[in-house]
């Protein structure tokens, strides 16, 4: 490797964005993100884990070294709500309406929350969806990082 800023930094950040994309594989095998379990689901789903049920979001994640830069990206719409958190307003449609009154009589009329759905008078509903991290810098990563620089440096010849 030669003795040039710009092809040191480039190399730094491409070894970031794998250390960045194991953590994140990582976060969503152990549901943890930086020592912080991801907050449980309240209905579970028998088609399977929470963030990983059909790895949509998983596998649209990318992990691209721009010059001295790492760039995280998502085709998935919803990537940045479930890694940061947040609220979303939906507005009730009669097409809404119409399946809660379907999901009523499905049930035989024993599951009054989607009676209580349908007769809503709201025109709108805000879902509040909690924190899952599963991209970001952390103190581990900083350390991972450290240590390919130590590397690099040795490689070259280079005592600080």
């Amino acid at each position: 490797m030669q003795l040039d800023s710009r092809s040191i930094e480039h190399e730094l950040a491409r070894k970031l964005a794998v250390i960045m994309s194991g953590e994140t594989e990582a976060a969503f095998k152990s549901k943890v993100w930086n020592g912080v379990r991801w907050a449980p689901v309240r209905v579970p789903n028998p088609k399977g884990s929470l963030m990983i049920r059909d790895s949509h979001l998983r596998n649209s994640l990318s992990f691209a070294a721009r010059g001295n830069v790492v760039a995280v990206s998502s085709s998935m719409p919803y990537a940045s709500l479930h890694n940061e958190g947040g609220r979303v307003v939906v507005p009730v449609t009669d097409k809404m309406r119409r399946y809660w009154w379907w999901q009523y009589r499905k049930s035989g009329g024993r599951d009054v929350r989607y009676k209580a759905m349908a007769l809503s008078r709201k025109s709108q509903w805000t879902i509040c969806v909690p924190q899952r991290q599963f991209v970001g810098v952390t103190e581990q990563t900083d350390r991972q990082l450290e240590a390919q620089l130590d590397e690099m440096l040795e490689e070259l010849d280079i005592r600080l």
